[in-house]
């Protein structure tokens, strides 16, 4: 999807990257390589250039991820899927500051691990530290604000995918079950 998004580029919404795909220009390289009506000759000049640069940097997730709204960072995620973990805790109550982390859980895509607070939890944080592709359920308003009031040291991920807003965007409310469940996806019955 990384190479398929022009929203990195000066005046391009969703919008004109629409207009974008529908007159074939699909990836970075067609707009590269090809010419298209419907856009000057100065402005695809510009996007070129700019194209170019960010062809060069298509590895830095930093330098993409202040390029690109918030609201679209979930078109980074398959470039940048090995530094991604999948993270939810769980704790023995709501309130920060109040309340302590118990476990936290991490999936990076090929294994899953629960850190037990008394047990493993730091190794769990100290592996978090080393992700910067964050990817939650509610994370942004709960996960993350409750890990950084507990463990004041611990830095945030230069992507933090929270999935309620993108879920919501795409009209699918409701828990996580809830939504898993209208798309099809089965839970093994013990989780």
């Amino acid at each position: 999807m990384l190479f398929r998004t022009f929203l990195f580029l000066p005046g391009v919404d969703e919008r004109t990257e629409r207009r974008l795909w529908q007159v074939g220009c699909r990836t970075w390289w067609h707009l590269l390589e090809r010419d298209y009506t419907g856009f000057s000759a100065t402005r695809l000049a510009l996007w070129r250039k700019k194209l170019s640069l960010l062809s060069t940097r298509a590895g830095d997730l930093d330098f993409l991820a202040r390029r690109l709204a918030k609201r679209h960072h979930w078109r980074l995620f398959k470039h940048f899927k090995k530094e991604a973990v999948f993270l939810d805790i769980e704790t023995d109550g709501l309130k920060k500051g109040q309340h302590q982390v118990t476990v936290l859980g991490l999936f990076d895509g090929q294994r899953y691990h629960a850190f037990i607070a008394g047990r493993d939890l730091e190794e769990g944080l100290s592996l978090l530290q080393t992700k910067k592709f964050w990817v939650t359920f509610g994370g942004s308003f709960f996960d993350w604000p409750f890990l950084k009031e507990s463990y004041p040291w611990l830095k945030g991920p230069v992507v933090h995918l929270d999935l309620c807003p993108l879920f919501k965007r795409l009209g699918l409310k409701g828990g996580l079950k809830r939504i898993e469940k209208a798309l099809g996806l089965a839970r093994p019955e013990e989780i």
